[in-house]
């Protein structure tokens, strides 16, 4: 219990990521401009039942990441699929820093049935806000910690832009609830009907004065319920539990006066306060000898009648003031979704996961000609509206208002202006719109407009040597499967494949002499092989070559600035007669004189290394002394997965180890591996006997290693070994010379 004087048992100081939730709606309004004010939040996988972020945020949430910006209003500005650049401090815990950002308020209206991803969406939000048990059989991580008031505000933000509002939405979610759902949760249910929608109706503000004892072996919150029955039968029986009407976690409690305060609909009030019996509850789960669970109750709290001079109705109450939705998220909707003059008339649009539908109904089949229409995507780099118009001869022109006769669509998500399609159908007077949503303006860093650039103009270039180096990009590798695809030397999946490709070009990058540059070829399988000389040859290219430039330390991290040469996007320049010499010349304004380094990638990977490049891409100055070639940066990539069982995993690896396969040195796991820590490994002055190994072979043999004369940090097996690292080890060698 807190002494705070007024106590609500909702948990959600207490439980970081499903802070969410309330974030979204409580704090919108600090949310200033659309695309770039952002929010952080902080989520821990404290779990083992989560192992990864996407997995812990499909249990806490539950809504797809193209349909936020629609039923939440914001954008994750995180991209789970390639990790995070950011290496933990602790093996032993996994901590996510998500950023969020607000939304586009110029909308269109949207139409929902009951097969639209927006419902399903708007049911998942249900399920967890109800608690329904029929979310999944395992513990399900958010659901207890939300209530339905949190789905109020869901609604009453998301109900402007759909059409026939918060009625249709409850409607159609009505038709797919539990059967018993209206026995166990109605009143709340009736709640949130009767406080949005076309007729609201009268709420009430119930006070009850009493007091809500816990057991006394327990120590956290508990999520409370108010149990209404009305027949004094069921009230004495012992399934009044299961039988009887819940207000779920939508309670507030003043422990120092003793007051619960609660809402009802005014109808349901009336009919329940004659006879009607409450009692407060709440079942935690707990684990018994660790062999079963069971439900046990953790308020002890007697039974009251609603009668009772306890129970004070306060009196009828604004829901928008009383549950805070005045600070939701406001849209403009878009007047020329409705009637655009004489021309075009919007008669639905439809938002499904990956793409918008739209049908038109063509106003005036004269002027409506497939010929005519021009079409416009605005903004030009992450499009939200379009507009329809079609042309016409000046002297008409003159005689109408051309805006009035504009159609515009807007979307709450980036639109993809190459694919989209517009179809005009002259039988049945109508055009059909397919619009897909562009992924890289929908989740990821590129939903920010304004991303913070990487100083790498304040930045020191990387004096860490080869070996070091070496260690933090094999500190990617942490999972048990990454270690084990390590042992075996396989490829693996994508994220896996793409790490690799990072630590090829690090590691290739540093052994090379400043006089002989190389650049990094990555592409498939029979076309990486062919050569890069000709326009010819660069017309089959699909994959992008990468120049690295040099590489910097960023928060103890080696980031390396690199230019690539986008093959896919720049092949039919190649193929055409005009253009091709000019775009060989560009292309070899990088990459002549340099050495042709192949790196072979999947189809999978290059997807995921090409969202990388020009993600990072965003964040970097770019100039115009090479236009086909672009700025961007490169840096470890670590897994998101939860670390829990590293040194079992590390075991297990160490077993199917083959000889002279390289892993995580074993003094790694008697430490927290921060950069710090990492950067450290091979420059103490007096390393312990169990570090100790040749800087060249890496072998440990019975005879002394010999010092290095010059930074005495560095030891050997023998002078061949010493002979070949020093070109590897000449400059960190000068620096710290003693």
């Amino acid at each position: 219990m807190t002494d705070s004087k007024r106590r609500s048992f909702s948990p959600f100081f207490f439980y970081l990521f499903i802070y969410f939730f309330f974030a979204f709606f409580c704090f919108l309004l600090f949310f200033l401009r659309p695309s770039k004010s952002i929010l952080f939040t902080s989520s821990m996988l404290w779990n083992g039942d989560c192992q990864t972020i996407v997995e812990f945020y499909n249990k806490c949430v539950g809504v797809p990441f193209h349909l936020l910006p629609t039923i939440l209003g914001l954008k994750l500005a995180v991209d789970p699929e390639l990790g995070s650049s950011k290496l933990p401090d602790r093996l032993q815990v996994s901590e996510e820093i998500l950023c969020w950002v607000k939304a586009e308020p110029e909308r269109s209206i949207l139409t929902i049935g009951k097969e639209s991803d927006i419902l399903e969406g708007l049911l998942v939000l249900l399920e967890r806000c109800f608690n329904l048990p029929n979310v999944t059989d395992a513990k399900v991580y958010g659901a207890t910690l939300s209530s339905p008031l949190t789905f109020l505000r869901i609604v009453y933000q998301i109900q402007p832009i759909i059409s026939g509002g918060a009625t249709c939405i409850f409607e159609l979610l009505q038709r797919e609830l539990p059967d018993n759902f209206q026995q166990k949760f109605g009143l709340s249910w009736n709640l949130l009907k009767a406080s949005v929608g076309i007729k609201p109706e009268p709420i009430v503000e119930i006070q009850v004065a009493t007091k809500i004892p816990l057991v006394s072996w327990f120590k956290g919150t508990p999520i409370p319920h108010v149990c209404i029955a009305t027949d004094r039968e069921q009230f004495e029986s012992t399934q009044f539990q299961q039988q009887s009407s819940k207000i779920y976690n939508s309670l507030r409690y003043d422990d120092t006066a003793g007051i619960v305060t609660f809402h009802l609909r005014e109808q349901d009030w009336d009919q329940l306060k004659s006879r009607g019996l409450m009692w407060f509850s709440s079942l935690e789960l707990i684990t018994v000898a660790s062999l079963s669970s069971t439900k046990i109750p953790v308020i002890e709290c007697h039974k009251i009648f609603l009668g009772d001079e306890r129970v004070n109705n306060i009196g009828q109450v604004d829901p928008i003031q009383t549950f805070g939705l005045f600070s939701v998220q406001l849209f403009n909707i878009e007047e020329a979704n409705n009637v655009n003059g004489n021309t075009l008339k919007v008669l639905k649009m439809e938002e499904s996961q990956f793409f918008y539908s739209a049908e038109l109904e063509i106003l005036d089949p004269l002027r409506c000609k497939a010929a005519n229409m021009k079409i416009n995507f605005q903004p030009d780099m992450h499009a939200t509206k379009v507009t329809i118009d079609f042309d016409e001869a000046q002297s008409e022109r003159n005689k109408t208002d051309n805006s009035k006769n504009t159609c515009i669509l807007c979307f709450s998500c980036s639109v993809d202006a190459n694919l989209s399609k517009f179809q005009i159908s002259r039988k049945q007077g109508k055009i059909f719109c397919h619009i897909p949503k562009k992924e890289e303006g929908t989740v990821g860093e590129l939903v920010i407009r304004c991303p913070a650039p990487v100083p790498f103009h304040s930045l020191s270039e990387w004096d860490v040597g080869l070996d070091d180096t070496a260690t933090i990009l094999d500190s990617m590798y942490r999972t048990m499967d990454d270690q084990l695809l390590k042992c075996t030397r396989q490829s693996g999946p994508p994220f896996f494949d793409l790490r690799e490709s990072i630590s090829m070009i690090f590691n290739g990058f540093m052994r090379e002499s400043k006089m002989s540059r190389s650049i990094y070829c990555i592409d498939e399988r029979d076309v990486i092989e062919q050569p890069y000389q000709t326009p010819d040859d660069m017309a089959n290219k699909k994959g992008f070559v990468v120049k690295v430039q040099k590489i910097y330390k960023w928060k103890n991290l080696p980031v390396a600035k690199v230019l690539f040469f986008d093959c896919q996007q720049f092949s039919e320049k190649f193929r055409e007669v005009l253009t091709a010499e000019e775009t060989m010349r560009a292309f070899l304004s990088q990459a002549r004189f340099t050495r042709v380094e192949r790196i072979l990638a999947s189809e999978q990977e290059k997807a995921l290394f090409r969202k990388l490049l020009y993600t990072n891409a965003g964040r970097v100055l770019q100039s115009n002394d090479c236009e086909l070639w672009k700025h961007s940066f490169l840096s470890p990539l670590f897994p998101r997965e939860s670390m829990k069982g590293f040194f079992e995993i590390m075991q297990t690896v160490q077993q199917f180890r083959p000889e002279g396969t390289s892993s995580l040195p074993e003094h790694l796991l008697e430490q927290d591996m921060n950069p710090s820590a990492l950067l450290a490994n091979h420059q103490l002055d007096s390393p312990s006997l169990a570090e100790l190994e040749c800087a060249f072979c890496h072998s440990k043999p019975v005879e002394p290693l010999k010092k290095c004369l010059g930074c005495k940090k560095v030891f050997y097996c023998r002078k061949e070994c010493q002979t070949n690292h020093w070109p590897d080890h000449k400059a960190y060698c000068r620096q710290h010379k003693t």
